[in-house]
């Protein structure tokens, strides 16, 4: 019975169950139609609330715990990589702090509010942020001759931010925002030639180092995959290497080359080996993790020209641009599509590459459509 009466009470009680929960209380009133009419107006607005629930107020977070909790989820298992861990941290310890709320503030000053401007005041919550504040961070980044390349992973890594922190923070949405179009470029690739490649790997007089190198010339792959290559991926009785990409989170078998097989059968040989690691570290407690200081060792004793390379609108003192371990993959790539002939979609399986569009970055096979043409022509020439 949903009305009742109580005993130490002079009013009656309204008693009923919804969803599983139970209601009891003090209707004020010893009428036992205005406690049925309040029974029954109680039933209706959970009904209404079930059928139209009301949205809650999310809590407001602030930039810094909104970063931290990006992070988080992108924090890599004990046994995966950290390299892109570890560009993500960098990438957010430039943004904290650095999103400018330029919209003027009032302080009270003697008893009066005046208004201020206080660019160099950060923005400390998420709701804070707007079109203005995102393009006035744009254009700070733009006089601070930052590349269109670092500029566009910021901003993804601040979509990715926001999106995270609306899940359940108060937080602008991404369609409310409007982020800057960024015109990254091909920019100017460096092609390695063969015989830049000889000079580079002749001033490499570690056999380890040299080792490292020619599997990264001869395979293609990147140096954080061969870092991490042990004695278990390898089978030289096929001739093949088994590479885990870590940018593609896939496993691929390559075949080896006659002069690399030779090359791990001898270090599978030697019985000072690390018993995990091909190419161990110094301390031979992992394998190895920068390979850039001997190889710009190497790249400035080779006296290979350089100056092509440089280009005229970025910041010198931020970022003087020469030849790295990454350029043998584009050397490879321009070897196969140039000199081998290998298309486009072969050179992609070399490469491990999922899309055409990053072979084709890497395999310029013209400066211009003229070249194109006159290959074209001395084809039925030659006919």
């Amino acid at each position: 019975m949903p009305i009742i009466n109580k005993k130490n009470s002079k009013y009656l009680y309204v008693r009923f169950m919804f969803n599983g929960k139970a209601y009891e209380y003090s209707a004020k009133t010893t009428d036992m139609e205005e406690a049925q009419a309040i029974e029954a107006k109680h039933k209706y607005d959970l009904r209404q609330d079930q059928l139209h629930p009301t949205p809650k107020s999310k809590p407001e977070i602030t930039l810094k715990d909104a970063v931290a909790l990006y992070l988080e989820s992108q924090r890599p298992a004990p046994t995966e990589d950290t390299q892109y861990y570890r560009q993500v941290q960098s990438t957010t310890d430039r943004i904290l702090g650095q999103l400018p709320d330029d919209r003027a503030r009032y302080v009270e000053v003697d008893g009066e509010y005046k208004p201020i401007k206080a660019k160099a005041l950060p923005v400390t919550l998420m709701s804070q942020i707007d079109d203005d504040i995102i393009l006035t961070h744009y254009q700070q980044r733009k006089q601070e001759r930052y590349k269109p390349t670092t500029l566009a992973d910021e901003f993804r890594i601040i979509r990715a931010i926001m999106k995270r922190a609306s899940k359940k923070h108060k937080c602008p949405s991404l369609d409310e925002i409007t982020f800057p179009e960024i015109k990254k470029g091909e920019g100017r690739q460096r092609i390695l030639s063969n015989d830049e490649i000889q000079r580079i790997r002749d001033q490499i007089t570690d056999i380890n180092k040299r080792d490292f190198f020619d599997v990264l010339w001869m395979l293609g792959i990147r140096y954080m995959d061969a870092a991490r290559l042990t004695y278990q991926n390898l089978d030289l009785t096929t001739g093949d290497i088994v590479v885990k990409h870590r940018k593609s989170k896939q496993v691929f078998t390559h075949t080896l080359p006659d002069h690399l097989t030779t090359m791990f059968q001898r270090r599978l040989d030697n019985p000072n080996r690390h018993e995990k690691w091909i190419f161990p570290n110094k301390r031979r407690d992992s394998h190895m993790t920068s390979c850039h200081h001997w190889w710009r060792t190497a790249v400035q004793r080779s006296r290979i020209d350089l100056d092509n390379n440089l280009d005229p609108d970025m910041h010198p003192e931020r970022n003087s641009e020469t030849a790295v371990p990454h350029h043998l993959r584009h050397a490879l790539s321009n070897r196969l599509w140039r000199e081998e002939g290998f298309s486009q979609i072969e050179i992609a399986s070399v490469l491990q590459h999922r899309d055409l569009k990053q072979t084709r970055k890497y395999s310029k096979p013209f400066s211009n459509r003229q070249d194109a043409t006159r290959k074209s022509a001395e084809m039925f020439n030659n006919q």
